[in-house]
């Protein structure tokens, strides 16, 4: 059993496929696994890489293939196994041009009714097989594929990618994915990811709180926990104030998971309320056009160490 539990934290790599001379996220990704080398070589390696969405730019194929040989890279730079990287969706990772766009637009809108019960008309969706559930999921094809070689994938959107999914088995089809880190004394180290994606498009909130919500289903965050002799993680890619139904997605993980990582924001923070939220950061090229908020970014990662005090 492991007595330290090393995690790295990283978000928003915005994978674009263009020249090396012309991407302006290249100098940050080439300086990030000299980084890594660095640590490997003076702390030690890296136990898990966990990465809180946004890995491509538009979800496209060449994209992930791209961001695949980039996940390698980093793995040798870390001593990490490519075996040990966790992933979630981010906005970025959908084909938002997917086919059944403008009807995905008037259901994203509904699924953002902070006044509807929501849930059960989702539910509802499922237990019916309604092809809208295959419109929802069907733009995260290309990082399905992505996230199988991670074993990183969410059942139910795995199974409703495609047209034509066999009904929905609520004992299988979770609106989650559970793995089992290393141990940490007597502690088993679980981590819990979210796709709070779902119901994402070109209309989303942003940080001056206009546009839509984002939709988490209950089915996702009111998941079974084990608490006792356990640590809980959840990973998800936006915050819980961009959620619908914020407060009580706050209180319910606040209850079950002691650790909660976060990306979306491209500004590292952190907070002990109850819990640990982490905001990852980003691979954000600095900006010096003039725009406050653009200026306010900074490439950053995020290296955990966990331990059990005596």
């Amino acid at each position: 059993m492991a007595d330290k539990l090393r995690l790295l934290l990283i978000s928003d790599i915005h994978y674009l496929t263009m020249a090396q001379e012309t991407d302006p996220y290249y100098p940050l990704r080439k300086a990030f696994i000299r980084e890594l080398r660095d640590y490997k070589d003076s702390v030690g390696t890296i136990d898990h890489v966990l990465v809180s969405g946004d890995i491509a730019y538009k979800g496209d194929k060449k994209e992930y293939k791209e961001a695949e040989k980039y996940f390698s890279e980093i793995s040798y730079a870390c001593g990490c196994p490519k075996e040990q990287f966790y992933t979630v969706p981010g906005n970025h990772d959908k084909n938002f041009n997917a086919i059944g766009y403008p009807e995905r637009h008037l259901i994203n809108a509904g699924l953002s009714n902070v006044s509807s019960d929501i849930d059960t008309l989702f539910c509802d969706f499922l237990e019916r097989n309604s092809p809208v559930i295959s419109t929802l999921y069907g733009p995260f094809e290309n990082y399905d594929n992505f996230a199988q070689g991670f074993d990183s994938i969410e059942p139910l959107t795995d199974k409703y990618v495609e047209k034509g999914a066999s009904p929905y088995d609520h004992n299988v089809d979770k609106a989650f994915y559970k793995r089992q880190l290393k141990s940490l004394g007597d502690y088993n180290v679980m981590l819990y990811g979210f796709n709070t994606a779902l119901n994402s498009d070109w209309y989303d909130i942003d940080d001056s709180g206009k546009g839509h919500l984002l939709y988490l289903p209950k089915l996702a965050y009111n998941c079974d926990t084990d608490n006792e002799g356990y640590i809980n993680i959840a990973m998800m890619h936006h915050p819980i104030d961009r959620l619908v139904h914020a407060e009580e997605i706050k209180k319910k993980l606040d209850k079950n998971f002691q650790v909660q990582i976060y990306g979306h924001l491209h500004m590292p923070a952190s907070d002990l309320n109850g819990s640990i939220h982490i905001h990852s950061g980003a691979f954000q090229p600095p900006k010096d056009d003039g725009d406050l908020a653009g200026a306010a970014y900074f490439s950053v990662y995020n290296i955990v160490t966990l331990s059990i005090l005596p």
